[in-house]
Order: C-alpha cells, then sequence, then structure tokens
C-alpha cells in the first residue's frame, strides 16, 4: 500500500469518526434538552426518561403518568424518586396506599435509603401517610430522621396528627443524638489536652 493510500484510509477513518461523535452529541443534546423529543437510539439508555416521567406527572391521565414511570424505572431501576413517583401517583386523588405503594416505597429506600435528593420529599409523604405504612416503612422513616437526614423537615406543615407526632418526637430524638455527639467530641478534645 502506497504512503498516500494509508494516509487518505486514516484520514476517512478519523473523519468518519468525529462526524460520528458529533452526530451522537447532537442527539444526546436533543434528547437531554428536550426530553419530550423522543430520541429512539437513547432508550437503551434512558436519556429523558426521567425528565419524561416528569412531564407526564402533570398529566390528566393516571395511566400515562405510570406508563412514563415505569419506562423511566426500566431504564434507570436504581432511582428512588421513580419508586416514590409510583406511591405518590396511586394517592394523588386521595386514595389510600395500597400493597404496590408501599413496595414502590421500600424499593425506595433499598435503592437509596438515604437519599439525600429525595430525602425531605420522601419524608414528607411517609409522615402525611403515617397510619398506611407497614412497621419496616415507619422504622425506615424514623432511622432516617433520626440519622440527621431530617434536619430540613418541618413537622409543624404535616398535616396528618400521628405523622406529625412522629416526625417531631423523631426531631427530638434526632437533636438529642447531636448534641451527645458534640458532648463527646467536646470530652474527647478535653482529654486529649487541646
Amino acid at each position: 500500500m502506497k504512503a498516500s493510500t494509508t494516509y487518505r484510509l486514516k484520514l476517512a477513518s478519523v473523519g468518519t469518526l468525529a462526524g460520528g461523535s458529533l452526530i451522537s452529541a447532537l442527539a444526546l443534546a436533543i434528547a437531554l434538552a428536550a426530553p419530550q423529543i423522543h430520541v429512539p437510539v437513547f432508550d437503551a439508555f434512558g436519556v429523558g426518561a426521567e425528565a419524561r416521567a416528569d412531564a407526564a406527572l402533570e398529566s390528566v391521565d393516571p395511566a400515562e403518568a405510570l406508563r412514563a414511570n415505569r419506562a423511566s424505572l426500566n431504564a434507570a431501576p436504581m432511582a428512588a424518586a421513580g419508586w416514590l413517583r409510583i406511591a405518590w401517583l396511586q394517592t394523588r386523588d386521595g386514595s389510600p396506599l395500597n400493597a404496590e405503594g408501599l413496595d414502590a416505597l421500600e424499593k425506595s429506600y433499598t435503592v437509596a435509603p438515604f437519599g439525600p435528593d429525595v430525602t425531605v420529599w420522601r419524608l414528607n409523604f411517609l409522615y402525611e401517610h403515617w397510619n398506611e405504612l407497614t412497621p419496616k416503612l415507619r422504622e425506615e422513616a424514623s432511622h432516617e430522621t433520626v440519622m440527621g437526614l431530617g434536619w430540613r423537615l418541618d413537622a409543624s406543615k404535616i398535616s396528618n396528627p400521628s405523622g406529625r407526632l412522629a416526625a417531631s418526637l423523631n426531631q427530638v430524638q434526632q437533636t438529642r443524638r447531636y448534641q451527645e455527639a458534640q458532648a463527646r467530641a467536646r470530652d474527647a478534645a478535653a482529654a486529649s489536652g487541646r
């Protein structure tokens, strides 16, 4: 093979790679910036599925919202927000939590036990539905609150009286744990001579 032929093949390969990269980047940018524009190539990667599921929550048709949410969960089953959306969709018309909603809440704890991006919303939702929760879910919510992740939770805004009481008691326990940890740290610092 002559040098000029090799050069042309290399140049063609680089050009093809650059063109493919440009087209892929453009398609990805469109899928991320405008999730309502469906780009089938990215379905396997779940690009835009979460945003479409969020947008479907505005829908009057709960079946459409559940379909979009299931597509989001198929793409990213480790997303706690997707599992929480199932519980919210199931109760948004005032219905109590059913087995599917309770299972979705438990899965949200399985995939993100202390998920910082969903903690406040999840705790508010759980305390609002406190009477409907399983003992395991009550324990999870209490633990999440006491472990210091419920500090942004405003128990006074919880309308369910039993949930408001549980949240308040858990926040008192959280405050006590924090004060005990501070006292231990002070004692350790004093013992080391600082």
